[in-house]
């Protein structure tokens, strides 16, 4: 399973959603590129998978 896997991103945009709840990723997401917002979901999945061992 890579950090790109189906799942990974699922939870990616669930994080994103329940942020957004709040305006700070949506508000993010406006004001930033969209491939400026991907150069940080490696960051993302490797602090995940840290977290989570």
């Amino acid at each position: 399973m890579g950090l790109y896997s189906k799942e990974n991103t699922i939870v990616f945009l669930f994080v994103c959603f329940w942020f957004g709840q709040i305006n700070e990723i949506f508000s993010f997401v406006k004001i930033r590129q969209l491939n400026e917002l991907v150069k940080y979901w490696p960051r993302f999945f490797t602090a995940l998978d840290n977290f989570v061992e």
